[in-house]
């Protein structure tokens, strides 16, 4: 893909991190996609957490900057130890498994950010099976059926939902006020630092309208949604207390804050049904005919 011709005078740095464990059927695919993108100042850092099985033997055939294997206290540990090891002027979190959508999506990435001005910058997920038979019930994923992520058009949403790590490059000045580290361990990970970052310091983020991440599914996270939504929905309410103390945001400067170009029609569709109250009843109407068993208190965002 080219999409935005804009002469790039400066070339920045851009730090992939990518935190493992155990990882030697997936990490590979990880390891080449960063090798095989076009742009030419990349920075891979590795943090593996103490691997038993040949992750270590596999990244020794490859390219890396920065390798350190050790156990540690959990990923989100993990990738803030990344971040302290990183030396570029973007950073962005490659899990082990997922892969660049295509070889120049960095090189159009940094022209966005040129573009744009913004300090962080998100874009579109591809989810896929790594493995044809693996399996998921996270219904917000769907096997080769791209998330268009421009629905996300405003920082009122950051009350009900965050946005995935695999989708967002960070200018590093924001790691210097913000951590995915919350004294409160249970709110650790992306929604914290999301909200430090764009609901707190009020950093520009704006939406790179184009697929960044082939996201692989059958993880953890997609594997076993009532668990998830549990420590989701903790998280959350923590992180309400704490960014949200009077409430959701009711009014902002611009609706359309976080676009940089008008989102899709069905974008447009969804943004307006939730703006009115809308989305989150025909979803609730929807679940009642759906296979996938919700938890008892499950309500979908707004």
């Amino acid at each position: 893909m080219n999409y935005f011709h804009t002469d790039c005078e400066e070339v920045p740095t851009i730090s992939i991190v990518t935190v493992c464990l155990n990882a030697e059927s997936a990490i590979g695919i990880t390891l080449s996609s960063v090798e095989d993108q076009s742009y030419p100042l990349i920075e891979h850092v590795l943090i593996d957490g103490g691997s038993t099985d040949n992750t270590l033997k596999i990244i020794e055939g490859h390219a890396y900057s920065v390798l350190v294997s050790e156990k540690d206290q959990g990923i989100y540990y993990a990738m803030q130890k990344g971040v302290s090891l990183a030396t570029g002027d973007i950073v962005f979190f490659l899990n082990s498994g997922d892969k660049f959508f295509d070889r120049n999506v960095i090189s159009e990435v940094v022209k966005f950010f040129k573009l744009t001005g913004a300090d962080a910058i998100f874009g579109n997920l591809l989810p896929y099976y790594l493995n044809p038979k693996d399996s998921h019930d996270h219904k917000a994923f769907k096997n080769n059926v791209m998330m268009d992520l421009s629905y996300f058009n405003n920082c009122k949403l950051f009350y009900d939902e965050s946005i995935h790590h695999q989708t967002i490059f960070y200018k590093r000045k924001i790691f210097e006020k913000c951590s995915f580290i919350c004294s409160k361990e249970d709110a650790n990970g992306e929604y914290f630092l999301n909200l430090s970052a764009f609901i707190l310091h009020k950093y520009k983020l704006k939406h790179f309208p184009f697929p960044i991440c082939k996201f692989a599914l059958g993880g953890k996270s997609t594997r076993n949604f009532p668990l998830e939504w549990e420590n989701f929905y903790l998280a959350r309410k923590i992180l309400r207390e704490i960014f949200f103390p009077n409430g959701p945001i009711q009014k902002i400067e611009n609706e359309n804050e976080f676009l940089y170009y008008p989102p899709s029609f069905k974008n447009k569709m969804k943004i307006y049904l939730r703006e009115y109250g809308l989305y989150s009843k025909l979803l609730k109407l929807r679940s009642l005919f759906s296979r996938v068993k919700y938890p008892k208190d499950f309500c979908e965002p707004r």
